[in-house]
């Protein structure tokens, strides 16, 4: 059989899971296999993820002696690949194969972390992280299209949660067996443990199907991201949503750059501190995503969970560097991590809900809230020297009043859609 033969019959393929017989009883959603080798992928590559950003992050902090304006380019020049790939790459998840892109993109990841772990300055540490950022460009809007094409609509919130819990789980996991990895055989251990989980979550995203959307293969790229900005921009809930995304992920990349030196600095502790507090904030966020799996009410109170989720990650920023305390510290990490599942995951599921074409809307939330990373970025970037304390006690106090102003917004009336079709 030839394979344009084969092209034609997965396109045929049933978009979603198989529809139930009346009557009959959902089953569990890791009973749905698919969905399930879905699960495992992503919990593998988060786990490679969190192992990259801890070595690159204590590499460029205490091998290359890196200043605020440094660590904030670094994290720019994943944003500088991140963003602009995500929109085309969000168009072809809609008009392709998902799942392929997932395994080009996390293939190519693997390449990034040979470069990082060999880097002989800093220079090459800002390689990398563009080349990670066009990997996960590549991800996100692949992923954001394929969770809908596997699981049913009413279960979109808890698919999410599934999804965010098992990327989740290697924050809390990753970056303290990379912390334990560095003690016990030296910077390069978190690189190895990385590589080792991007070949198993390789052989998972392979049996993964490759579910398509037909009609599709002739659109142009143009269309299809002017469709996706089109459906946001003119659907109140997610204008709201877009706007609620750059405000909480520019608290994001301060705390992102800021908290290596935060932790040195301030706190007085080394590399597997650091550590120790990724995992803490991963173990809220895991905290935070078995909540999701278990809501049964959210759809229709999206916007609700968003804003209580950014008020909560606000309120555990403000402990967390309040008071400069290294025992303080970890439960304000805890908190901080519970709030970003809320936000970011539920806005993931809210797109799928109410959109026709998850991929190319998903793609624009994802560049509007990664703006906000950027921005904080360059920021820190041009400065150079910053107060460190100073400017995350700021960020969650910013925060907080951007929680609070959500939750009045999110009562109106007009904010409840039930459906934003990505065509005019």
């Amino acid at each position: 059989m030839s394979d344009e033969r084969r092209d034609d019959e997965r396109r045929q393929e049933p978009v979603g899971p198989p529809p139930l017989e009346v009557g009959a009883v959902p089953p569990r959603m890791l009973a749905n296999r698919p969905f399930l080798w879905l699960v495992l992928a992503e919990g593998f590559a988060g786990l490679a993820l969190w192992s990259y950003f801890l070595a690159v992050m204590g590499d460029a902090t205490y091998r290359f002696q890196a200043t605020p304006g440094q660590l904030g380019i670094l994290l720019a020049c994943f944003s500088i690949t991140f963003i602009p790939s995500t929109p085309p790459f969000g168009a072809l998840a809609d008009r392709w194969s998902p799942q392929r892109m997932m395994v080009v993109a996390i293939a190519a990841f693997a390449g990034s972390l040979v470069v990082a772990s060999f880097a002989p300055s800093l220079p090459w540490l800002y390689l990398s992280m563009a080349w990670v950022g066009l990997a996960e460009g590549v991800l996100w809007p692949a992923r954001g299209a394929l969770i809908p094409r596997l699981v049913e609509r009413d279960h979109l919130v808890r698919a999410n949660g599934m999804i965010s819990l098992v990327r989740e789980l290697p924050m809390a996991l990753g970056p303290l067996l990379g912390a334990l990895a560095v003690g016990l055989w030296g910077r390069h251990a978190p690189y190895w443990v990385g590589l080792a989980a991007i070949a198993v979550s390789l052989l998972f995203y392979a049996l993964v199907p490759d579910r398509r959307v037909d009609g599709r293969m002739h659109e142009s790229f143009l269309r299809d991201l002017g469709a996706g900005l089109r459906a946001g921009m003119r659907v109140p809930v997610l204008r709201l949503l877009f706007l609620t995304g750059f405000a909480a992920m520019l608290v994001l990349g301060l705390m992102q750059t800021l908290e290596p030196l935060f932790v040195k600095e301030v706190l007085d502790r080394g590399q597997r501190s650091l550590g120790f507090l990724w995992s803490m904030q991963g173990v809220g966020a895991l905290l935070a995503s078995i909540l999701l799996i278990r809501l049964r009410r959210a759809m229709g109170a999206e916007m609700v969970v968003i804003a209580i989720g950014v008020a909560i990650a606000g309120a555990g920023l403000l402990i967390y560097a309040a008071t400069g305390a290294y025992a303080v510290a970890v439960p304000g990490a805890i908190l901080f991590g519970f709030g970003f599942p809320l936000f970011y995951t539920t806005g993931q599921a809210l797109i799928q809900r109410i959109s026709s074409a998850p991929g190319k809307v998903s793609a624009v939330f994802v560049v509007i809230s990664e703006i906000g990373p950027l921005v904080a970025a360059l920021w820190i970037g041009v400065l150079g020297q910053v107060d460190v304390q100073v400017w995350l006690v700021g960020a969650a106090v910013g925060l907080l009043v951007f929680g609070g102003m959500g939750l009045w917004a999110s009562r109106r009336p007009a904010l409840l859609v039930e459906e934003a079709p990505a065509e005019p």
